[in-house]
């Protein structure tokens, strides 16, 4: 177990690394994400099942080792530790056999997840055909905002009971929509996957410690609802939009982007001092409007055709 216990350490070291690079988690909170995610695969002290570890050889010996996770339909990749003599030509072929050896296994989808900053990885990403699912950006520090355009910065006013009931059944369902049309899931998977994370950031409604849910409103009138959490960090407090919704009927009007104001000025008498945020890569309306607010890309989940 001596060669497994050394990669366990470097990955774990890796998978740190990218976290705080990335600036999507620091410190000790990067340090903790790699612990959870190695313990939840290697919980006995070897991979269980449905994860794979493998050496990547080549003619001239082993180039790296890729560390695969089977769920379902889905196979992802949680670390590729591809060495830099490998070519360009080696990283293409060692795609087709990935997608060759997950479709044997039953994978229907063939995905990882690329960090700002993670030259290997991303460059294994760019040797073939690629599709963004979805985007993890980060607003940090705060700017200064001049200007919303038309629409007025809204009131945000804490959702009420009745409210919150009305929204967790419809978010519930639109987010499993939104799951499914990213690809990698079923329409049950989806459904599933997406109820368990509202339950799990939100197991006592309303009442959550740190979550805070808000009705968008200007003249009396609801024109969208935003629902955030706040994290402390290493030495800072982030906001962290969970979702953002613009009343249909009032799209397109610049309610997107006042609300979006609203919410960084809230985080900010809260005590955050950045803004994070999920956005699915098919919502290029949304993708923009973060990208126009100077939200930057820190993770993607792209799948591999």
């Amino acid at each position: 177990m001596d060669e497994f216990d050394g990669w366990r350490e470097a990955a774990r070291e890796r998978i740190s690394a990218r976290e705080r690079t990335s600036g999507l988690r620091v410190g000790a909170e990067a340090d903790a994400r790699a612990e959870r995610m190695l313990g939840k695969v290697f919980s006995h002290g070897y991979p269980a099942d449905g994860s794979d570890l493998v050496r990547v050889l080549g003619n001239d010996g082993q180039l790296g080792t890729l560390w695969v996770w089977r769920s379902g339909s889905r196979a992802v990749i949680l670390d590729a530790d591809l060495w830099e003599r490998v070519r360009d030509e080696d990283l293409r072929s060692l795609r087709d056999l990935v997608r060759e050896w997950a479709a044997a296994s039953g994978a229907e989808s063939l995905s990882i997840e690329a960090f700002r900053g993670d030259a290997t990885t991303w460059r294994f990403v760019q040797s073939g055909p690629s599709v963004s699912s979805s985007i993890q950006m980060i607003l940090e520090p705060f700017p200064r905002r001049a200007t919303t355009g038309d629409a007025r910065i809204p009131s945000l006013m804490p959702m009420t009971p009745a409210r919150f009931v009305q929204y967790f059944r419809e978010s519930v369902d639109s987010f499993a929509e939104s799951l499914l049309a990213a690809g990698g899931l079923s329409p049950e998977e989806a459904e599933k996957e997406s109820l368990e994370q509202f339950e799990d950031n939100l197991p006592d409604g309303l009442d959550t410690p740190s979550q805070h849910l808000y009705t968008a409103v200007v003249d009396d009138t609801e024109v969208g609802i935003l629902w955030f959490g706040i994290q402390d960090r290493a030495d800072s407090r982030q906001a962290f939009i969970f979702d953002i919704e613009v009343t249909a009927e009032l799209r397109g009007r610049g309610f997107g982007r006042a609300i979006m104001i609203a919410a960084e000025n809230e985080a900010q008498r809260l005590g955050a001092t950045s803004m994070g945020l999920h956005v699915f890569a098919d919502n290029a309306r949304a993708v923009r409007l973060y990208e126009s607010l100077s939200y930057d890309r820190v993770q993607e989940h792209l799948f591999l055709p």
